[in-house]
């Protein structure tokens, strides 16, 4: 299977629904020499950070996690001392975690979104020992290797909060596109925009009689709570997806 393959399988099943239906099918594993030649870059790099993030691939929109490793040895390419990748979060997915060291094969995806590896690759836990080093040939210092500090309670819990924004987005913008669509709905987003026109023009005038901080406070809490069940609710839907999973974890 080829790397535009294996990407198409990966953003198609994430789009298509929220359970797999089957594993990563990869087809036959390639030789060392084969993923060294394939490969835009191979190195051993140790993951200091991932984050979610929104993405547009192939055409599509989707959520993808931001993967950053610190390099400490390199074969292939020149990726400097950090890298970053996009994690196409499908049944093809590689399972990154904070902290740990890989050896890395990266592929370029196409139109200049960034680069990216899956568990189709050689891709492997560079402890694991499962590919003899010497098969790859002399390899070229970049940087001393360090350990990556543990991930803090205020990153951990911007990174949780972010992905409910993604996923917010990813809830509620089909939703108003199919509003947008229906003769029904240009309706109801023209009666939203006069309904946003009228309650400006309420606000100026209860500002002018100075009436107007409790109308306020109550429509800020209302925007409060309902922003704040939205996010839970996209929270949960990310924790159920198997595949999306990793970006909470």
């Amino acid at each position: 299977m080829t790397a535009r393959s294996v990407l198409f399988a990966c953003l198609t099943a994430l789009l298509l629904g929220s359970h797999p239906a089957a594993a990563c099918s990869c087809g036959r594993t390639p030789t060392v020499q084969e993923a060294l030649g394939r490969a835009e870059s191979v190195f051993v790099g140790r993951v200091a950070e991932t984050w979610p993030v929104a993405a547009h691939i192939m055409d599509m929109d989707t959520i993808v996690r931001r993967v950053t490793l610190r390099i400490s040895t390199t074969w292939k390419g020149d990726p400097g001392p950090e890298i970053v990748l996009v994690d196409l979060l499908g049944s093809c997915s590689y399972p990154f975690r904070r902290g740990e060291k890989y050896l890395v094969f990266t592929y370029r995806l196409p139109e200049g979104a960034g680069r990216y590896t899956s568990g189709c690759t050689l891709t492997q836990p560079w402890s694991s020992g499962a590919l003899d080093a010497a098969a790859l040939g002399p390899g070229r210092s970049v940087a001393q290797d360090a350990t990556a500090p543990p991930e803090s309670l205020l990153h951990k819990t911007g990174r949780r909060l972010k992905a409910a924004f993604v996923g917010a987005h990813f809830l509620i913008a089909p939703a108003w596109s199919r509003l947008a669509d229906s003769p029904g709905g240009v309706f109801l987003r023209l009666g939203l925009e006069l309904a946003a026109c009228a309650l400006l023009a309420a606000f100026a005038f209860l500002a002018r009689r100075g009436q107007w901080k409790r109308p306020a406070l109550i429509l800020t809490l209302i925007a409060l709570i309902t922003g704040l069940l939205v996010l839970g609710v996209s929270y949960r839907e990310i924790a159920a997806n198997p595949w999306l999973k990793p970006i909470i974890e």
